[in-house]
């Protein structure tokens, strides 16, 4: 298992990485401030990285995006870009008050 300073602030990682174990389920973790020797994704998730990491039907599967405003805001743009029917993505908005 990978751990770092970057990895330390993943919610629920323990959790995503029993899930893989559990059913086919890929995690693609991107980290915008990633250790040294990381050789995943970097940065912010883009409709490149989605492209590059969804399989060939993804069209058909239902999306759900939790996470920061603007995260939230490239992602719903980025899969709807790709195709994906609007009413497929879902998301779950909040704010800190």
């Amino acid at each position: 298992m990978i751990r770092g300073h970057a990895l330390d602030r993943l919610i629920f990682f323990e959790q995503l990485e029993t899930l893989k174990q559990r059913m086919n389920l890929t995690v693609v973790y991107v980290l915008e401030e990633p250790p040294a020797n990381w050789a995943g994704e970097t940065g912010y998730p883009t409709a490149d990285m989605l492209r590059k990491h969804l399989p060939g039907e993804f069209k058909r599967f239902e999306y759900f995006v939790c996470g920061p405003p603007r995260m939230m805001d490239a992602m719903e743009e980025a899969l709807v870009g790709l195709g994906v029917p609007a009413h497929h993505v879902h998301t779950e908005r909040f704010d800190w008050v």
